[in-house]
């Protein structure tokens, strides 16, 4: 069931930039997007669908979100709770994407408003995966913008 506080008014990229046309994706590839679409959308049961049970999600810094997260609805509410705490603010924008037979990796912008603060940043998100799910999630946000908006 989609939760609204997740929705993205901002598009997901799915061309390369230099020349509009569709990327070759690799099976890890079109994973990573699927997930970055389905947080478009605020569908958090299409991305459950993407993670392994026993998955592990790495938010770095010191903050409410901060935490190695254990556990596919460990991690469901980490999103859930990044939702709440932007007050359904919370856009993702894919800039690049890629993946190969371990790993699929997104590069987004980030942005969110709260409280009177604003957040607008680049992110690398790595997705460990094997058969074909999510087994291990490394973001990496500026960590100084990350730790102030969500202090």
């Amino acid at each position: 069931m989609p939760h609204d506080q997740f929705r993205s008014e901002m598009p997901v990229t799915e061309a390369r930039p230099e020349t509009n046309e569709p990327s070759a994706q690799s099976p890890n590839e079109a994973l990573a997007r699927r997930i970055a679409a389905a947080f478009h959308r605020g569908d958090l049961e299409a991305i459950g669908r993407e993670l392994a049970d026993d998955i592990t999600w790495h938010t770095p810094g010191k903050n409410a979100l901060a935490g190695d997260h254990r556990g596919r609805e460990a991690v469901l509410a980490l999103m859930r709770k990044a939702g709440e705490l932007s007050a359904g603010t919370l856009h993702v924008d894919v800039l690049s994407a890629f993946g190969d037979q371990d790993y699929g990796v997104l590069w987004v912008r980030t942005t969110a408003k709260r409280e009177g603060k604003h957040i607008d940043m680049k992110e690398a998100l790595v997705f460990a995966i094997c058969d074909g799910r999510v087994t291990e999630t490394w973001q990496r946000p500026d960590a100084e913008q990350f730790d102030a908006f969500f202090a």
